[in-house]
């Protein structure tokens, strides 16, 4: 199995790569943010489809909350635009994908850890834009999981 982990060089992303070590019979792909810039659409495209993996873990996005707020252009491209587009070619080579939500997703009142069917609400550009990302991979129709 081929797997492509995008946000390699982040904190999620070298995770995955520690796991990787101990799992050798799967063909893994990190590609940080100078490997596959996810502004970029059609470098990421050309990218995913000349590896052709069987699953793409993504793992980037724009997590600087409060940078959110200023550079609010950057967080939607990352975390939403780029995250669809990763659906839409997901969907057409049929690819699985595994994709990192947010707890910023929620309302933020509570104490008890989230669940699936909680209500979201997000708050503030880094929560939205996270959100709209997951709803646009969702509709794309490609086989996807949010976590």
């Amino acid at each position: 199995m081929i797997i492509l982990v995008t946000g390699a060089k982040g904190q999620l992303g070298s995770e995955f790569r520690e796991i990787a070590a101990d799992i050798k019979e799967h063909e893994w792909h990190f590609k940080s943010r100078a490997d596959l810039d996810l502004r970029n659409l059609k470098q990421m495209e050309s990218q995913i489809r000349g590896l052709s993996p069987d699953v793409i873990i993504n793992c980037a996005a724009f997590t600087a909350v409060d940078l959110s707020e200023t550079e609010q252009e950057a967080a939607f491209a990352i975390n939403a635009d780029a995250v669809a587009r990763i659906g839409e070619i997901a969907k057409a080579m049929n690819i699985c994908v595994l994709h990192y939500s947010t707890d910023y997703v929620f309302h933020g009142e509570g104490n008890i850890p989230w669940k699936e069917g909680d209500l979201c609400s997000p708050k503030g550009v880094y929560a939205k834009s996270k959100r709209a990302g997951e709803e646009a991979l969702l509709a794309t129709g490609a086989k996807a999981i949010v976590i």
